[in-house]
């Protein structure tokens, strides 16, 4: 109600109560037209100028807003408008579909705020989900013994994350693997020897 009462009120919509015949002078042609099998073009939205009569004095104007109906005027036309009684030049032809056009803004104003807010409500969560892998990665990196292969840091970084984050799988321990810089006794060395 709030958006609606704004955009009528920086029109001035909301002031043009008084009605009078007019005859049409021009349509503007629309900013993009599209045209059917039969021929016809129709656009987004055009805005006719008028001539008509107020108190005794002629006006000539041009149409405070446009409508996608003011496309299929024709000059000459005679149709009925609604105008300021206390500023006769601002008029607007077919009121009631530019009405509901403004009504439109303020839904699809809100409608792309929820979308952008739950947008950047995943982009939140992503972010958080992805720092805490991060942080628990490197946190588990740090406890593993030299020379551990990749495939079984893979599976316990798996395991603990599961655990930590959903509380479910409680990992088995990584096996210990031999120091790959120490070198195996040789039979020399275990055998005492012979007198």
């Amino acid at each position: 109600v709030f958006g609606i009462g704004f955009f009528t009120n920086l029109t001035g919509i909301n002031k043009m109560t008084a009605t009078t015949t007019a005859t049409v002078v021009s349509v503007s042609q629309p900013s993009a037209t599209t045209t059917d099998s039969n021929g016809n073009t129709s656009g987004s939205s055009c805005t006719p100028t008028a001539k008509y009569t107020v108190d005794g004095k002629e006006y000539t104007q041009t149409s405070s807003s446009g409508s996608t109906s003011a496309c299929s005027l024709t000059q000459g036309q005679t149709i009925n408008i609604n105008y300021n009684p206390n500023n006769p030049g601002a008029w607007a032809y077919d009121l009631n579909t530019v009405k509901t056009v403004l009504k439109i803004f303020p839904i699809v104003g809100i409608i792309v705020a929820i979308t952008s807010f739950v947008t950047f409500i995943i982009r939140l969560l992503s972010i958080i989900f992805g720092w805490k892998i991060l942080k628990s990665g490197r946190a588990l990196a740090k406890t593993l013994p030299a020379g551990t292969e990749l495939s079984t840091i893979k599976n316990e970084i798996k395991q603990k994350f599961a655990k930590s984050v959903f509380g479910m799988g409680g990992g088995n321990p990584i096996p210990a693997q031999p120091d790959p810089t120490q070198t195996p006794p040789t039979p020399s060395d275990t055998i005492p020897p012979t007198t």
